[in-house]
């Protein structure tokens, strides 16, 4: 007995038809089409595809669209994402030596790549996988293949596949084999028959190495990939010839998958997957010996917790998410938001030019809307103990699964941007995943990473593509990057932040991440914490390099804050922000600040720099005698002069002390405006420290004991 791949043979017509077969020359075989093959009845009028076609097809579809057979990183995906849809959740790689010389199929018997999951292997499946250049998920908007195009990169590493499926205890053994039908006297392999079937003995050891790997296999599936050598390229007398001739060591395919990177940004992505292993054997008597290349693995992941698959998007409110990927010793911290549902999404897809696509039945079209999901999530992963001393990130555009995940990426490359400095297990990753439609090569999303406008379906598919990044994606962003930065320290929340909002994703789509929420670096007393705002409602005022303020100023005044009744938020103004523009200090708030700074922080020259700076940020560059805050910072000064603070100018222990202490108080004086100031001598300060305690000083008149300047001023403002 034995089980052969999908048969392409017309429907047998009844006998009591005439018929006839109408044979060709050679003359007549043209553009890789044996039409002598085909039997041509006259009750038959179908235009049949023949298998060369189906393999010039896949020839191309490798040429045009995977292009990196060098590193595997589209094999890499492609597998990971057809296990997730199977709702599979464990997904096993395993890079074979050498497999069965013994066996009766001879893709058995070198080096291989073995693919096994326990997803159920339903005959729908069955019949997608035959399908060359079609597949089953056209209709199912829950599978992340929703876009794809399938399995088709096996064949960069291989001419012919050997599987077996199971679903419930069905066994579902077969080959998948594009030479199958390629001759000139039945459907099978004319160079390579034995690559067409399955026996008994071959399925006996197909379904001991799934069970070895798997533990059991009531449902899963096992693919097995020979990697393409030489004696597979036999079908030209003059050389080489078949789907590609690119034949790699299991070595090279072994380092495809060794990557631990890679495998852990895509099943931070995945929605049922709860675990990636990728190993080495000998041979496939000796997979109980194999050797671990890596495993990720998602130990407390509930199936859909994190990113999920839906067949509806009725609008819904935004929806966090939080987890860990173990990779042997090291854990990433997995955070998102995740948005569904925008009623101007779902108006996109009622207006009269949404594409629609036919649905036949009994010889009658039907054309229905295209399925297109209002969906979008940002997914950051990093490191749980962050590195200390630098920070970057990948923002890389996704489908669900990225559609790069090169750790290294070109400066040009369109899906994925590097910012900040850090790079391999400190680079962080930020995950902007869409229910895009992207390009076939899976290589941009229009409208989104590329600026064509588009005509016609296209024009739609870009409307919609930048309709989701700027209504559902970016404004999510800032509540992600919050929750991202939360519990490191401040000075790699503040690198990393600023390298996000410099890039030029951020840039160029501003407006859309600041839609609905800031993102703002607030003021406490441990420092800056960032945190999301209401874009529409909050107000907020800024101070300069509050990681540089006096202790006991980030001690008191967020608690004078507290205190006051209108609602007001306090930021850096050295800190990254998201959108918004700082409101002007009201003369209450500004008295609140100064009445935090004591006499004794204006004794130090580092502190009074800061103040300075303080109040210059607050009384913006063109002072006025007329603002009322002014008035309220030179009455504090002429406080403070009155208490002494100006003694150590000239007290302190040297001169350079002194000078440089003058030269800090001179920079605060002018602050004010210049025809409140008036120099005096030096030994007139005690003279000038009695009158302001008096109360004499601080309406438009500070007399500066530190010399006498060449031109000097005296006006009163009243």
């Amino acid at each position: 007995m034995g089980y052969s791949s999908r048969s392409r043979t017309l429907p047998k017509l009844p006998q009591s038809r005439p018929s006839y077969e109408i044979k060709f020359g050679p003359d007549a075989r043209r553009d890789g089409v044996d039409l002598a093959n085909q039997a041509i009845r006259r009750n038959d009028a179908r235009i049949v595809r023949s298998s060369l076609d189906e393999v010039n097809a896949i020839k191309s579809l490798l040429a045009d669209v995977y292009k990196d057979a060098g590193d595997g990183r589209t094999l890499l995906r492609e597998l990971v994402q057809n296990a997730d849809d199977a709702k599979a959740r464990r997904l096993i790689i395993v890079v074979l030596e050498r497999g069965w010389p013994e066996a009766r199929n001879s893709l058995l018997w070198g080096p291989a790549l073995l693919i096994a999951n326990d997803g159920a292997f339903t005959a729908r499946d069955h019949e997608a996988l035959h399908q060359a250049i079609g597949g089953s998920k056209a209709e199912d908007a829950e599978k992340i293949g929703r876009f794809g195009i399938g399995l088709k990169s096996i064949f960069h590493i291989c001419e012919a596949v050997v599987y077996l499926g199971a679903d419930g205890g069905t066994l579902r053994p077969g080959a998948l084999n594009p030479w199958a039908g390629t001759g000139e006297r039945d459907n099978a392999d004319p160079l390579h028959p034995d690559w067409d079937r399955v026996d008994d003995e071959d399925l006996a050891r197909l379904l001991g190495v799934a069970k070895q790997l798997l533990g059991g296999f009531d449902d899963g599936l096992l693919l097995w990939i020979p990697l393409r050598c030489r004696d597979h390229l036999d079908r030209a007398i003059e050389g080489q010839h078949g789907l590609g001739k690119f034949c790699p060591t299991p070595n090279e395919v072994g380092t495809w998958f060794g990557r631990s990177g890679s495998l852990t940004l895509l099943l931070a992505q995945c929605g049922n997957l709860l675990s990636i292993e990728a190993d080495g054997a000998a041979t496939g008597d000796t997979l109980s010996l194999r050797t671990p290349f890596v495993q990720v693995v998602r130990p407390t992941f509930v199936p859909g917790a994190w990113i999920g698959r839906y067949s509806d998007d009725l609008p819904a409110p935004d929806r966090t998410f939080k987890g860990v990927i173990e990779n042997g010793e090291q854990q990433t911290l997995v955070l998102g938001v995740e948005a569904l549902g925008r009623d101007s999404l779902r108006r996109l897809r009622s207006k009269p030019d949404w594409p629609r696509d036919p649905s036949w039945k009994d010889g009658r079209v039907e054309f229905i809307p295209r399925k297109a999901l209002a969906h979008a999530a940002i997914t950051i992963l990093r490191p749980v103990d962050v590195s200390p001393t630098r920070c970057g990130a990948c923002l890389r555009w996704a489908v669900f699964l990225p559609l790069d995940d090169d750790p290294d990426p070109t400066p040009d490359d369109l899906v994925v941007e590097k910012v900040g400095r850090a790079s391999g297990r400190d680079n962080w990753d930020i995950i902007l995943h869409g229910y895009f439609w992207p390009s076939q090569d899976r290589k941009s999303i229009p409208g989104v990473t590329t600026r064509d406008a588009g005509t016609g379906d296209n024009e739609v598919r870009n409307r919609w593509n930048r309709a989701v990044r700027d209504e559902l994606l970016l404004p999510c962003l800032p509540c992600v990057l919050a929750d991202a930065v939360t519990g490191i320290p401040e000075s790699l929340a503040r690198e990393l932040l600023q390298a996000v909002a410099a890039s030029r994703t951020v840039q160029a789509n501003l407006d859309a991440v600041t839609r609905r929420h800031l993102l703002l670096p607030l003021v406490t007393e441990d420092g800056v914490r960032w945190a999301t705002a209401d874009a529409s409602t909050t107000t907020f005022l800024s101070l300069p390099a509050w990681s540089q303020s006096p202790s006991s100023v980030r001690k008191e005044f967020p608690i004078r804050q507290r205190n006051c009744t209108q609602d007001v938020v306090f930021i850096d103004a050295n800190a990254t922000r998201l959108g918004g523009e700082p409101a002007d200090w009201p003369v209450d708030r500004f008295d609140s600040l100064l009445g935090c700074i004591g006499t004794e922080i204006l004794q130090s020259p580092q502190e009074l720099s800061w103040v300075e700076n303080c109040v210059r940020h607050v009384l913006g560059p063109q002072v006025t005698s007329d603002d009322a805050r002014t008035v309220v910072a030179a009455r504090w000064l002429a406080e403070k002069i009155g208490e002494g603070a100006l003694v150590p100018t000239t007290e302190a222990a040297t001169a350079d002390q002194r000078i440089e202490l003058r030269s800090a108080w001179r920079r605060l004086f002018e602050t004010l405006p210049e025809t409140w100031l008036v120099d005096v001598p030096v030994e007139s300060q005690r003279a000038v420290v009695e009158l302001a305690g008096d109360g004499v000083l601080g309406k438009g008149l500070l007399p500066i004991p530190f010399g006498r300047r060449s031109r000097v001023i005296v006006k009163s403002c009243g």
